[in-house]
């Protein structure tokens, strides 16, 4: 098994910084629910419309972008133990240049203006990049070479690479470069965002968060210790292969490796959730069992064409796997880690504060499920599930389905942002109460 990381929560940023991101994710998850339902079938009838264009990237740069960036800010401290330089003023620069950017960039696709284009390539690669500096200084920093540790350093160089091609491709839209290749372009710069930064980011997460919260054991150490570094090596070689040596459709091949190893991962996690200590079940635990099982789903699917057998009266096979991927796998998940990490962080920074300030008693802090409505909680899974149930709908029969799609996922994302602002409500007000007992008790 792989040696465990104690968590060390002395260097943690505070509290209001990854706040900043977690609550400005799922609003952008609501402006892409609502583009759906306003656009309707044009939204989903092509990955090179414009339309299908922008409301993508609010939802990889908007939603999971600013998730990712904000649980590394928190995360590195824990597994790394050693935090973002700087992190009270790097972190409200890195996520106002990242909304700024995030919406340029649906505007420019929306409106095909270069100027747009530009404006969001300025404030995204300012973003991203100022990020990408001191999340590797932090690393550079850190003796730790744990699992987690060197997933999250594979990731952030796969952020790296997906920003630079995406940054060249969209000086293409602006009119600035024109790109020669632009679909093998487009595909590398979605596979590495796909599979070299947000999945590799989730499974060095995984390999942290599932032990310490769902209370599973760990994961295999050969597993852990290798999986990251197999799909590094294998997405580079594809990449390089397709770019300069060999036939796209033939390097394609690679893809379908990559796909055979992240399948590895489903079964792992299923089964260290299932050995679990505590076996009370929770939504978190839900949310991790959709995600899970339609990343299967996007491995079956591959294998499926890869035997030549996916019909052409089916649904486009890049936008099936591109909206799997993000809403079925990559939301799914972190939906699930937030109802965790954000509770935790503030039951973490009232206990804390409680006894600096004021010591065992006085005020009670509210544990983690306390902070939460479960039935809100439930409410919010519930549209979730049936927001991914109507896309696959949708992606058959976009006249019929697209609208209802982008309501229900509007919903989901308008109802996660309020679960999360109620437990900072609470928060607020239980720390308003720890200051309140220590002016009266000073008297």
């Amino acid at each position: 098994m792989a040696s465990s990381v104690q968590p060390s929560l002395d260097q943690a940023p505070p509290f209001s910084i990854p706040l900043l991101f977690f609550l400005t994710a799922p609003l952008f998850g609501v402006i892409a629910g609502l583009l759906i339902f306003f656009f309707g079938p044009d939204a989903l009838v092509s990955r090179w419309s414009e339309k299908t264009l922008a409301i993508t990237h609010l939802l990889t740069i908007g939603v999971l972008g600013m998730l990712m960036c904000g649980a590394l800010t928190q995360i590195l401290p824990v597994v790394a133990g050693s935090p973002i330089p700087g992190v009270r003023w790097v972190g409200p620069i890195v996520h106002l240049l990242l909304t700024l950017g995030t919406l340029l960039l649906a505007g420019g696709f929306l409106s095909g203006y270069p100027a747009v284009f530009i404006g969001a390539v300025a404030s995204l690669g300012v973003g991203f990049g100022l990020f990408i500096l001191v999340a590797t200084m932090a690393l550079y920093k850190s003796w730790k070479a744990s699992s987690s540790v060197v997933a999250i350093r594979l990731a952030i160089i796969g952020l790296l690479v997906t920003i630079v091609i995406g940054i060249y491709l969209a000086l293409q839209f602006s009119g600035i470069v024109n790109v020669r290749n632009l679909m093998l372009l487009t595909n590398i710069h979605l596979a590495w965002g796909f599979l070299g930064w947000i999945g590799l980011l989730i499974a060095g997460m995984a390999f942290q968060v599932l032990p310490m919260f769902q209370m599973t054991p760990e994961y295999p150490g050969w597993f852990s210790r290798s999986f990251p570094i197999v799909i590094f090596i294998v997405l580079s070689s594809w990449s390089l292969l397709a770019l300069f040596w060999m036939p796209s459709e033939e390097a394609y091949q690679l893809v379908w490796l990559i796909a055979c190893i992240y399948g590895l991962f489903v079964p792992f996690s299923l089964y260290l959730q299932h050995h679990r200590r505590r076996k009370v079940s929770d939504i978190s635990l839900f949310f991790w069992g959709v995600g899970l099982a339609v990343l299967f789903l996007v491995c079956l699917l591959y294998l499926i064409r890869h035997l030549g057998l996916w019909s052409s009266s089916l649904p486009s096979f890049a936008l099936l796997q591109g909206g799997l991927l993000i809403y079925g796998f990559a939301i799914s998940l972190t939906n699930g880690m937030l109802y965790k990490i954000v509770p935790f962080l503030a039951w973490f920074h009232l206990q804390n504060r409680k006894m600096k300030v004021i010591g065992v008693g006085g005020v009670r802090v509210p544990n983690m499920k306390e902070l939460l409505s479960e039935p809100l909680v439930q409410s919010q899974f519930g549209f979730h599930l049936a927001a991914l149930l109507v896309l696959g709908l949708a992606l058959y029969r976009p006249e019929w389905f697209s609208r209802p799609f982008g309501l229900l996922a509007a919903l989901s994302s308008a109802l996660l942002w309020f679960n999360l602002y109620r437990v900072v409500y609470r928060y607020r007000r239980v720390n308003s109460g720890i200051t309140n007992f220590a002016k009266e008790h000073a008297r």
